[in-house]
C-alpha cells in the first residue's frame, strides 16, 4: 500500500534541508510534482488499476531526488560532469530508507527503484517485465513532457546552461540535426554546443512509448513554442531550428493519427 500524503510530506521535509532559494532547486522541486501529476495521468488514461496509478505518482514524485545532492556537491545538473542522477536517487533513497515510510510493499520498492534507474538512459533495457516496462514507459514520458514546459518557463542559464545571447550566437552539430532529422533521439554525447540542447530537448518526441503522451505535447504548443522563440543570429541555423520544428510536429501527428 502507498501513502502517497506522506510521501509528499517525506519529500517537501527532504528537500527542505537544501537551499529552496537557488532558483535551480526551486525547478526541479516544481518538475518533481509536475511529473508525479502527469504520470498520474498516464496512468489512468492507460486504465491502470488504481495500485499502478498511485504508483506512477509516486515514482514521479521521487525520480529526481538525486538532483538536489548532485547539485550540492557538484555545483551542476550535467550528468557527465558530475554523478549519475537517477542512480544517486537509488543510492539516496537505499541508504536513507525512506521508500518504506510510505510503501509498505517490497515488490513495489522495487519498482520504484527500477524506474528511476532507467529515465535517463538513451534507452530501457531489454528483458524488463511488464510491470517494470509500464512503470519505466510512464515515468520517461511525464519527465520529457513536462522537461518542455520547463523549456518555456525558465531561464536559458537554467536549461541550456548559457545566457541567451550566446545561444542565439550557436550553430547545430551536424550529427545532431542528422540524428534529429532521422527521427531518432539525440544522445547527450553528441552534443557539442548549447544549441545543441534545445534540439536534443526537441527531440524528444521521437522517444514517447505512448501517442497519449505526444498528444500533450502536441496540444500545449511546445515544439512550435520553443523553436519560435528564438532568432538565431546565423540564417543557416535558424533554418535548421525551423525545419526541426517542422519536421517534429508532422512526426507527432502522422503517429497520432496511425496509433490512435
Amino acid at each position: 500500500m502507498i501513502d502517497i500524503k506522506k510521501a509528499r510530506q517525506q519529500f517537501q521535509d527532504y528537500v527542505g534541508a537544501y537551499d529552496i532559494r537557488d532558483e535551480r532547486i526551486a525547478l526541479k522541486i516544481v518538475h518533481s510534482y509536475k511529473v508525479a501529476e502527469i504520470a498520474k495521468e498516464l496512468a489512468v488514461h492507460q486504465s491502470c488499476s488504481q495500485k499502478d496509478v498511485e504508483l506512477a505518482e509516486l515514482i514521479g514524485l521521487l525520480h529526481d531526488i538525486g538532483r538536489f545532492e548532485q547539485l550540492k556537491q557538484y555545483g551542476t545538473f550535467l550528468d557527465a560532469k558530475s554523478v549519475d542522477h537517477a542512480a544517486l536517487g537509488v543510492r539516496i533513497l537505499q541508504k536513507q530508507k525512506l521508500l518504506p515510510l510510505f510503501c509498505d510493499d517490497s515488490r513495489q520498492r522495487t519498482l520504484i527503484l527500477h524506474a528511476i534507474s532507467y529515465h535517463n538512459k538513451y534507452e530501457l533495457p531489454k528483458g524488463l517485465s511488464e510491470q517494470e516496462t509500464l512503470h519505466a514507459a510512464i515515468l520517461r514520458d511525464a519527465d520529457k513532457t513536462d522537461i518542455f514546459r520547463v523549456n518555456l518557463m525558465e531561464k536559458e542559464e537554467n536549461v541550456y546552461l548559457c545566457r541567451k545571447e550566446q545561444l542565439l550566437q550557436e550553430h547545430i552539430t551536424s550529427e545532431v540535426l542528422q540524428d534529429f532529422m532521422s527521427c531518432r533521439p539525440v544522445s547527450s554525447a553528441k552534443r557539442r554546443t548549447h544549441v545543441d540542447i534545445l534540439l536534443s530537448h526537441m527531440a524528444f518526441v521521437f522517444d514517447y512509448h505512448t501517442v497519449y503522451g505526444l498528444s500533450i505535447v502536441l496540444k500545449n504548443r511546445y515544439i512550435e513554442q520553443m523553436a519560435d522563440r528564438y532568432q538565431f543570429c546565423d540564417p543557416q541555423t535558424h533554418r535548421a531550428v525551423q525545419a526541426a520544428r517542422n519536421h517534429a510536429l508532422h512526426y507527432m501527428q502522422d503517429r497520432i493519427n496511425r496509433e490512435s
